[in-house]
């Protein structure tokens, strides 16, 4: 299964250059889900979801959309998961009882402050329900070794293969599932990706054994994630979509 969407749907500059200028933004998600079968949402990392509001969400797209969702940045950043069980189990139970069946991955972004030794990595790992789809997207080039790939595959964790300026562009599989997030690779959310480079992370994944793929695009400015995600749907095929 091929999911493809962008990191967020809510974003004031669209409108007009994709979302119609006479469409009420709360109809916005409406029309999204026309267009992309998946949204990655953002707005949990800056302030903690609510029941409520994700079941507004739930309500209002198709039966096979899918969410995927970023953790609270007390978890990630604040804390940097020192003693956070309880506020990570809160929001697995928050987000799984809003989004129901149609929630997919948990994304924990780490910051590019915090560098991997083996305490942080069993800290993080340890605290983490497998029974759920976890992602793990690090920002400090520590990250990227054999000790770390090997305990997320025991621990069913997903590694986020990340295109993000000064970081390895490296396509790592750990579970049958991966995970990629396109944030512009030389101009932080803004650098729109060429054919060539859409295509070879297409073939990657292609030519992975990945069962499932979650693709999400983050260089919003300028509508560059509408072009790329659109243009990324034809690589990998996703043809239901226009």
């Amino acid at each position: 299964m091929v999911h493809i969407g962008c990191s967020g749907y809510n974003y004031r500059e669209w409108k007009g250059l994709f979302y119609p200028e006479g469409l009420p933004q709360s109809k916005w998600l409406e029309f999204y889900c026309q267009h992309y079968n998946t949204v990655e949402i953002n707005a949990s990392f800056y302030k903690p979801p609510t029941v409520k509001t994700l079941t507004t969400w739930y309500k209002k797209t198709p039966a096979d959309f899918r969410f995927s969702i970023k953790a609270n940045k007390v978890i990630t950043h604040y804390k940097k998961f020192v003693e956070t069980q309880e506020l990570i189990t809160d929001f697995y139970t928050t987000v799984s009882e809003g989004l129901k069946e149609k929630l997919d991955c948990i994304l924990f972004q780490l910051p590019p402050s915090l560098a991997y030794t083996p305490a942080v990595l069993n800290r993080i790992v340890s605290q983490l329900d497998s029974s759920f789809k976890n992602v793990l997207e690090f920002r400090h080039v520590s990250w990227w070794n054999d000790e770390v790939n090997a305990a997320l595959k025991a621990h069913k964790l997903i590694f986020c293969i990340t295109s993000y300026p000064g970081l390895p562009e490296k396509f790592i599989q750990t579970t049958e599932s991966v995970y990629l997030r396109l944030h512009g690779n030389t101009e932080l959310y803004k650098s729109n990706y060429s054919d060539k480079e859409l295509k070879s992370f297409s073939d990657a994944i292609k030519k992975s054994d990945a069962t499932t793929s979650f693709i999400y695009f983050d260089n919003s400015w300028g509508g560059n994630a509408i072009a790329n995600a659109h243009t990324m749907q034809g690589l990998m095929n996703l043809s239901n979509y226009e």
